[in-house]
């Protein structure tokens, strides 16, 4: 039961992440600010994320990644409070920075704490990567769903205070639970008993399949720069388009709420991630999500394109983890390139998308989006079918 437990994890934090993302992208587009205003708020976390995130995976093993998770939260949990005790506007982005070290301190280290857990058991990789999405992805739902009406009923810096309890609450149930990752860590050479145990499902022996990890950075990576592109853009062409804050929230929890479903679904996964007909029919989703956010601005039309956009984005991001995990000797490396690279498309994307929206119309950075999706899956597409 404790192995299913810790997924509360990293659904509590990207809460923290979605309902801060919502509150100060929202506060900063109400305030006055442009396009590029707000969609800065997501680059300066993404640009120290990246870099972060880099530091944190040359110093996470599975030994220390307890500690780092606990301190990560320590960090998120200031920056809560920070915001509370420094509202000014242009505050913003110096705290965010602090805000994406604390991230990058859970989630770099988080993923190698899952696989140690997990070792000996390389069939369960699937079942923990889908959890894994689908527990950060609940958490990202509910983020800007909670606050927009915790913020209307009690006040912006109430999603704050409930950010701290989250942030503290996790620290707390990683050190009770930290031991299960310790006791799995065994050094390479030596046997462990649960190596031999049975897991009720025929096992996959992954490590005669290709290293697909590069193909996760570059056509993931693109799904990554679209999320980011939709998600730091939203506030602003919402605002424009007189779509409620209370709807914007649900929007975006739409988004994470079949993102996580779909890892959800992903759990018994078993090949579909070196075949080339399902990331097509994702990708598909993707292209059209975007399509009908150019060209409708009313919210029910917004909605359905919300669900397939998550539909999309849950394929990616469970590929792309599934894919830095799979080959053991490469994990903690991968996973830092992993997150990275998140870091970095969320860097661009959102002053992508305030350059297309200020340059060109409110409905270019979607267009756009929608052009990169596609070139994503065909190069996908065809490099797997040369592969298989």
């Amino acid at each position: 039961m404790a192995k299913f437990f810790i997924f509360l994890f990293p659904a509590m934090i990207d809460m923290v992440l979605g309902l801060t993302f919502f509150v100060a992208s929202v506060r900063m587009a109400e305030g006055g600010g442009g396009p590029i205003a707000v969609t800065m708020v997501a680059a300066a976390w993404a640009l120290v994320y990246m870099a972060s995130s880099h530091w944190a995976g040359r110093i996470t093993r599975p030994a220390n990644s307890a500690r780092l998770i606990m301190a990560g939260c320590a960090l998120l949990a200031f920056s809560s409070v920070a915001f509370v005790l420094i509202p000014n506007l242009k505050a913003t982005y110096p705290i965010i920075m602090l805000l994406a070290i604390g991230s990058a301190l859970f989630f770099t280290p988080f993923q190698i704490f899952m696989k140690a857990v997990d070792q000996g058991d390389e069939s369960a990789l699937p079942r923990s990567v889908g959890l894994y999405t689908f527990a950060w992805s609940s958490g990202m739902a509910a983020g800007p769903f909670v606050s927009a009406f915790v913020w209307q009923r009690f006040g912006w810096q109430s999603c704050y205070a409930l950010s701290v309890a989250l942030c503290v609450s996790t620290a707390l149930g990683i050190l009770f639970l930290k031991h299960h990752a310790e006791e799995r860590h065994i050094p390479a050479g030596h046997a462990s008993a649960d190596e031999t145990k049975p897991t009720g499902r025929p096992s996959i022996d992954y490590s005669g399949m290709p290293d697909l990890a590069w193909l996760g950075w570059l056509c993931s990576g693109i799904g990554c720069l679209v999320a980011a592109i939709l998600r730091s853009y939203l506030p602003s062409s919402a605002t424009v388009m007189g779509i409620s804050r209370v709807d914007q929230g649900i929007l975006l929890a739409l988004i994470s709420g079949s993102q996580a479903l779909t890892g959800l679904a992903l759990c018994r996964s078993r090949m579909w991630m070196y075949r080339a007909a399902p990331i097509f029919l994702f990708g598909t989703c993707g292209m059209v999500a975007l399509c009908v956010y150019g060209f409708f601005g009313n919210f029910l039309p917004l909605a359905l394109a919300s669900i397939l956009f998550g539909i999309y984005s849950g394929s990616f991001f469970f590929y792309l983890v599934f894919h830095s995990l799979v080959h053991p000797e490469h994990s903690t490396r991968y996973v830092a390139v992993n997150e990275s690279v998140v870091g970095l498309a969320c860097l661009l994307g959102p002053l992508l998308a305030g350059f297309l929206a200020a340059g060109f119309s409110i409905t270019a950075p979607y267009l756009v989006s929608a052009l990169l999706i596609l070139a994503a899956i065909v190069f996908q597409t065809f490099s797997l079918r040369r592969l298989n």
